[in-house]
């Protein structure tokens, strides 16, 4: 009986520590793009000059795809989260 706790509690030691070894390595930083947007155009912007068409599309409106159960609402920067 005590030979197959001890066995158990060295296979626990063992994964226990073979855990910390491989979990303690440096994170990979992710390398993101930045990309520079202007916060004010000199020229107009039609939505011809971006699109072709547009189609509107009716939102669903059965019971299932409506949001429910609402807990915490936030206003931050003049919009409600």
């Amino acid at each position: 009986m005590w030979n197959s706790i001890k066995v158990t509690f060295d296979v626990t030691i063992i994964i226990m520590f073979l855990a910390v070894v491989f979990s303690c390595s440096n994170p990979v930083e992710p390398q993101l793009e930045i990309i520079e947007v202007l916060n004010k155009t000199d020229t107009d912007l039609s939505l011809a000059d971006v699109a072709s068409s547009i189609e509107i599309l009716p939102l669903e409106t059965i019971e299932d795809a409506l949001i429910s159960n609402i807990y915490d609402i936030q206003f931050f920067d003049g919009k409600f989260f």
